[in-house]
């Protein structure tokens, strides 16, 4: 069975509850972060010592205080296969203490995120909504990217839309910078069906997208991998979602580490915490 840790779960009602809910349920296993530290505390140092990022004693003196590192490192050395935090902490804080620990998979030159949002039988992806507040042609292609491999992960077959304001080709510097996105996506993965740039209303409406591809020359499919321009784009988008439109939103999951994180949003309630649990569970 998966092991999973979710460390704030000492110092948080949501967590903690949330902890005995997934518990019962038996689709992991959780694991308490005091029990195990005393056994993989050697191994801690050893990678500590070894950190070009925690350099100092008083460095190191915090990292050993502070649950989110010390999670990262049991996930690291391969103690734990998830781990599951934020709640307490900013998801700056998070991808800190995750670059500077876990190693990436290879060819990734940036760490995005992605939320799977949820209606009824109902999945679509949207991406970057945490992260990466300004990313350039090229992040925005391993975003794109990564997300398509989350979609795959929850048995949906990719079809990724490059959001902007306008829908085909365009002289405005943000559509030439979405048209860029596009080309370097099928230079990397020409296998990817890639539509944009497309306004959001054209890519979930089958009809305005048939009517409107002639312009920006896409793949003609419904979107359900969508890519927001930028951060707040991004953020905006999913809240509005969740809160307006009535979708679950499952995340935000981390993409681009080896190994599984999942960043809680400080607002996030038990549920949200157990669909996270629920979600990493049904990963092949």
């Amino acid at each position: 069975m998966k092991k999973i840790l979710l460390p704030e779960a000492c110092n948080d009602i949501r967590v903690l509850s949330a902890c005995k809910k997934i518990k019962e349920m038996g689709i992991v296993e959780i694991i308490d972060l005091e029990d195990i530290l005393d056994d993989a505390m050697y191994d801690i140092g050893a990678l500590l010592n070894d950190s070009q990022y925690f350099a100092s004693t008083n460095q190191k003196e915090a990292v050993l205080q502070d649950k989110i590192a010390l999670s990262f490192y049991l996930l690291q050395l391969g103690y734990v296969d998830a781990v599951i935090c934020g709640a307490t902490v900013t998801t700056a804080h998070v991808i800190q203490m995750a670059l500077r620990i876990l190693d990436k998979k290879d060819g990734i030159r940036r760490i995005s995120s992605a939320f799977i949002m949820k209606k009824d039988n109902h999945k679509i992806i949207f991406a970057d909504c945490a992260v990466n507040m300004h990313p350039g042609p090229e992040e925005l292609r391993d975003i794109a990217i990564l997300a398509a491999d989350t979609a795959k992960n929850v048995g949906m077959m990719p079809h990724i839309g490059l959001l902007s304001f306008v829908t085909g080709a365009s002289d405005y510097e943000g559509v030439q910078k979405t048209m860029q996105v596009k080309k370097l996506i099928k230079e990397s993965k020409n296998e990817l069906l890639v539509t944009g740039p497309v306004q959001f209303d054209a890519a979930i409406d089958v009809k305005i997208l048939n009517e409107k591809m002639g312009q920006c020359g896409g793949d003609v499919v419904p979107v359900n991998t969508f890519i927001f321009p930028d951060l707040a784009s991004g953020n905006i988008g999913y809240k509005i979602a969740q809160r307006l439109g009535g979708y679950q939103a499952v995340g935000p999951i981390v993409q681009g580490f080896k190994r599984e994180v999942y960043d809680l949003p400080r607002g996030c309630s038990e549920q949200d915490i157990v669909s996270i649990a629920q979600f990493y569970a049904d990963l092949g």
